[in-house]
């Protein structure tokens, strides 16, 4: 997807170019396909926020292992 945008914009945005962009017909690809094919899972959670707002969070995985450390602020239970 990225890659076919590539070849027709360049690597620098100007507002000269939303037009341009807006012409543009990307693949109707859903981001967990992309992320598949990419052999990465991801996984959404709720987890309680400030004041008790819900903050949903997504966590990548790749071969079963955290692509990323998760945060120690994530592990603390509200």
């Amino acid at each position: 997807m990225v890659e076919s945008l590539g070849g027709v914009l360049a690597p620098t945005i100007t507002p000269n170019m939303i037009t341009r962009m807006r012409q543009v017909s990307l693949p109707e690809v859903s981001l967990d396909d992309v992320l598949s094919a990419s052999g990465v899972q991801r996984e959404d959670v709720m987890v309680a926020g400030h004041e008790s707002d819900e903050i949903l969070v997504s966590s990548s995985l790749t071969g079963g292992v955290p692509a990323a450390p998760p945060s120690p602020a994530l592990n603390r239970r509200a």
